[in-house]
């Protein structure tokens, strides 16, 4: 599997999760630390938004939804972060086609490595997909179906670079009869086990 095809995979993945989100829920606490279900959404929307950029060589994106930044759902307004999630992965999927994913990456990420491209990003952003349907989806009790091939892609791709220092919690060990999916989130310092 290639970056465009994890990258639809996964973004398949949490268009199902988000459209799965009771109106009602969305400012509810997510499984992200002090993000509540719409930060999340937006974090995500930010994510396609960035590639969009990145890919179709467009000026950078503003930083408000960055991992850490406080409240990125208020960025959404009133708008309900599924429709939103849709339109920003239709607008990543045609720019990713477009074969720009060998420009430069995001300004952010060339700070921590100058010769990263468009692609590098879009690699990445297999990994937050992935994890960020889980913070949601676990919250309101929603099914999560993930592609095992665009899984085997995150971790095989992402398993260095997304353990960065200060991205995520400690490893969790979610034991030796976990779902490859559940080690996968257990990596990135979440519990996936019931409470």
């Amino acid at each position: 599997m290639d970056v465009i095809a994890a990258n639809r995979s996964a973004a398949d993945t949490v268009d199902k999760v988000l459209a799965a989100v009771p109106p009602d829920a969305w400012d509810r606490t997510s499984r992200c630390p002090e993000w509540t279900l719409r930060d999340v959404a937006a974090h995500v929307v930010w994510g396609r938004d960035v590639i969009t950029a990145a890919a179709g060589g467009q000026d950078e994106i503003a930083p408000w939804g960055t991992p850490g930044t406080p409240s990125p759902g208020q960025h959404l307004g009133g708008a309900d972060p599924a429709v939103e999630f849709h339109r920003a992965r239709r607008a990543a999927d045609a720019a990713m086609a477009t074969g720009g994913l060998g420009l430069p990456g995001p300004e952010f990420l060339r700070r921590a490595k100058p010769e990263a491209t468009a692609g590098d990003f879009a690699t990445i952003l297999v990994a937050d997909l992935l994890a960020h349907a889980w913070d949601i989806g676990s919250a309101v009790g929603a099914p999560i179906d993930v592609d095992p091939e665009a899984l085997a892609f995150a971790l095989s791709s992402t398993s260095g670079p997304i353990r960065a220092p200060g991205m995520f919690a400690d490893p969790v060990d979610v034991g030796p009869d976990a779902t490859a999916y559940e080690r996968f989130l257990g990596f990135l310092g979440r519990d996936p086990r019931p409470v």
